[in-house]
């Protein structure tokens, strides 16, 4: 149960530390042209989402299993 928790824990870490890389990284192309911007911001929303949904399934699939224990 231990290692659970753990790993629970740091799957909802996980998309906390995602966004924090977010903003950090658009800092630096803030300054760069409007388009950059733009596609940056569209490629990392398409990133973020699609590392959230999976470890929103992810802890779906774990609480079932530790649940049915």
């Amino acid at each position: 149960m231990k290692q659970h928790a753990k790993v629970a824990f740091l799957s909802h870490l996980l998309p906390v530390v995602s966004l924090i890389l977010f903003f950090a990284l658009l800092i630096p192309v803030a300054t760069t042209s409007e388009s950059a911007l733009f596609a940056f911001i569209v490629i990392s929303m398409i990133f973020l989402v699609i590392i959230d949904l999976f470890i929103v399934i992810w802890n779906i699939v774990k609480g079932i299993k530790v649940l049915s224990e």
